[in-house]
């Protein structure tokens, strides 16, 4: 399911960036928290939600560690880009 891929991608790179977290593609609360761990560190709004400034410093920190190449596409049906616990997105993450 493309659905659960973009969440896997999203947790793949909270994973390489540091994070103890098993890309399982399912947005719990296991990685709404990873999720704000890493907002925090990098001074972002602690919100949990995977926005686009969020995305961009998690592939900025992963291409930092490990030299991914990373791209992405959001839908406009995702309401300002934002992946939140229970949603699904169609993020595309090239590595």
């Amino acid at each position: 399911n493309d659905d659960r891929a973009a969440i896997s991608a999203i947790q793949q790179l909270l994973r390489d960036a540091g994070y103890d977290i098993k890309p399982d593609g399912i947005y719990g609360e296991e990685t709404y928290d990873v999720v704000r761990a890493f907002q925090m560190l990098n001074k972002l709004p602690p919100t949990g939600r995977v926005d686009l400034v969020t995305f961009e410093g998690l592939a900025k920190s992963a291409k930092g560690k490990l030299g991914y190449q990373c791209s992405f596409v959001i839908p406009e049906t995702l309401a300002g880009g934002v992946i939140s616990p229970g949603e699904v997105s169609s993020i595309v993450v090239i590595i």
